[in-house]
């Protein structure tokens, strides 16, 4: 019995030593690949190290290898770099150098970058608080269907921040998320319906809204529907339920069949 559990122990030891090793050498090539100008090889090593994946953890030499694909227009590069700016790690924390990286990757039409630059602007997060900039990036990246992007447009839009206050376009944007499956959108887009604002009064959407964004769990939504069952006839509450089960099979929804 203990020959075989050292045996074991044994063939344990030896399938983790391959695989360190193996992983040694993954990292050696890319090393080689990056020092030779390869300029995906420069992106991944600094991926490598930022990660600790088949070598120590080394947030300078990240960012080291994050500046060196960055200066080239690497646009994960620079976005990763600005956040280690951003963070400090690796690199002195420098607001400035943050915002410029970050700036060079959302100019090169990422979409994340540029919702990612709009919140920074939002918050005055390493950038001074300016709501016209968050909106215009918040813009871009809904413009190629952000959802996230998409639902911070609405509520500049239901706000009036950076914007004028304009509820159609709030749930103009609300929908745009909402129907991607956004679950605050589908909140916000909810209430529009319940206050009729930016559209005609309607419960039923309403609680359409409501429900959908409830059974991803959000807690606002799950009071609201509670609200609403109190306010609509039981046939509308199953009409509903049976319009979502619809919503869902034609593909607009897949995340919520397996909740009905």
């Amino acid at each position: 019995m203990e020959e075989i559990l050292f045996g074991m122990l044994f063939l344990l030891l030896g399938y983790f030593l391959v695989k360190g090793l193996f992983k040694y050498f993954i990292v050696l090539r890319v090393q080689k690949a990056a020092e030779f100008g390869s300029l995906e090889a420069q992106y991944t090593l600094g991926v490598i190290y930022h990660e600790g994946e088949g070598v120590l953890r080394d947030f300078e030499k990240a960012a080291f290898w994050f500046r060196q694909a960055a200066a080239r227009g690497h646009t994960d590069a620079q976005n990763n770099l600005g956040i280690m700016y951003l963070e400090g790690k690796g690199v002195p924390q420098n607001a400035a150098q943050a915002a410029y990286w970050i700036h060079k990757a959302a100019e090169q039409g990422d979409a994340e970058v540029q919702y990612n630059l709009g919140a920074m602007y939002t918050e005055g997060e390493g950038v001074p608080q300016d709501f016209e900039k968050a909106r215009e990036w918040f813009q871009k990246a809904a413009d190629q269907g952000h959802p996230e992007a998409q639902n911070n447009l609405g509520i500049m839009y239901y706000e009036g921040e950076g914007v004028h206050k304009d509820f159609a376009k709030a749930s103009h944007w609300f929908r745009q998320a909402a129907e991607q499956g956004n679950a605050d959108a589908q909140y916000n887009l909810g209430t529009m319906y319940e206050d009729g604002e930016g559209v005609p009064v309607d419960l039923l959407q309403a609680y359409q809204w409501f429900l959908l964004s409830a059974r991803q769990g959000d807690d606002d939504a799950k009071e609201a529907c509670e609200q609403m069952v109190n306010r609509l006839p039981p046939r509308q509450v199953a009409e509903a339920k049976r319009l979502i089960k619809e919503w869902a099979k034609q593909g607009r929804g897949e995340e919520y069949q397996k909740t009905f």
